[in-house]
């Protein structure tokens, strides 16, 4: 676990995106700002030419990413979010996992663990590794 800026961990092979780009008031974003910033969204998707996985960060990311991906095939793209839930879309799309937002209020309730956090980027990195579930 990262402890601070230059604490020597080092991400590889993973880009870091968010489907809102602004800190809304009472931190909830509208759908239009939703919409809005969802082209940004598609651009990025656009220059990641080997995406094979996509972890999301709560309910907002995870409707955002299903919302984009409907609009780039068309498909009819419907579940039900759930942390630690791993979704396969449909052949040539990403697998999709989600996870609880880490924001404070779910980790300081305990919604959400670092055991949990760890469990499912261990999924992530078991499914590019394609070890079997």
């Amino acid at each position: 676990m990262s402890e601070h800026r230059r604490d020597g961990l080092l991400l590889h092979d993973a880009f870091e995106t968010a489907v809102v780009r602004c800190s809304p008031p009472g931190d909830r974003p509208t759908l239009r700002e939703q919409h809005e910033c969802r082209p940004f969204l598609h651009r990025e998707i656009d220059l990641l030419t080997n995406l094979r996985a996509v972890l999301v960060f709560g309910r907002v990311a995870f409707d955002n990413f299903l919302r984009a991906m409907r609009e780039r095939t068309e498909l009819k793209l419907r579940y039900d979010f759930k942390h630690g839930g791993r979704y396969h879309l449909h052949d040539g799309l990403p697998e999709l996992f989600a996870t609880y937002h880490p924001s404070p209020r779910n980790t300081n309730t305990g919604r959400l663990t670092a055991l949990q956090l760890d469990a499912i980027f261990e999924s992530v990195r078991a499914y590019l590794a394609g070890l079997p579930d």
